[in-house]
């Protein structure tokens, strides 16, 4: 058996750049858990994975955006009441992340994930305006996120010059379904080689 004094330390010398921990701080933090759970959408990855990546992003923007004093433009607070917001992200949007971090509350308990991937998708595309309202940017990952949005979910657009030029875009593109749009835009994903930009 290997004893941690047994373990031979790595020499740094043979790290590359991005294997060598360094500081980060909530900007870079954030775009990196948005870029991860836009990966791991694309790859079909793990869809618990992917929830639990855009929830710690929720977090720490929302947060950032309190210690801040940061407007957010989208902002579930502006639609429920006070009294009832709390309960609302409990028992609704953030069931499945609180699920996965409280074993020792619920140990026996089971949790119905069938609508999970709705979910990962909105709040992704939550996280991404968020992130871009605390920090004024738009990574590749959380843009190209949100056109993907976009183009499979035309009715959330409001009307208006923006939505007649997606509605031109989209008389190209042939998607009837989720895993349809998925492909589409990974094809997008790895013509851009986002997978090798960590973050951004």
């Amino acid at each position: 058996m290997t004893l941690a004094r047994d373990v031979v330390p790595i020499d740094k010398r043979f790290l590359s750049s991005k294997d060598i921990m360094t500081n980060i701080n909530k900007q870079s933090a954030s775009r990196r858990l948005i870029a991860s759970a836009v990966k791991g959408s694309f790859a079909q990855d793990d869809i618990l994975a992917v929830h639990l990546n855009t929830m710690a992003a929720y977090d720490l923007l929302r947060g950032h955006a309190d210690a801040k004093k940061i407007q957010l433009e989208w902002d579930l607070r502006d639609f429920i009441k006070e009294e009832h917001f709390a309960d609302a992200m409990k028992n609704y949007f953030k069931k499945p992340y609180n699920f996965l971090k409280h074993a020792d509350r619920d140990a026996d308990a089971e949790l119905d994930i069938s609508n999970l991937e709705a979910i990962n998708d909105v709040f992704l595309l939550w996280v991404a305006k968020m992130h871009h309202d605390c920090f004024k940017e738009w990574s590749k990952h959380q843009a190209l996120f949100v056109n993907y949005m976009l183009f499979s979910h035309p009715e959330l657009i409001k009307e208006g010059p923006f939505k007649e030029l997606m509605d031109k875009n989209l008389k190209g593109m042939e998607a009837n379904s989720r895993p349809e749009w998925m492909a589409a835009f990974k094809e997008v994903y790895r013509i851009n080689d986002l997978a090798a930009l960590e973050g951004k």
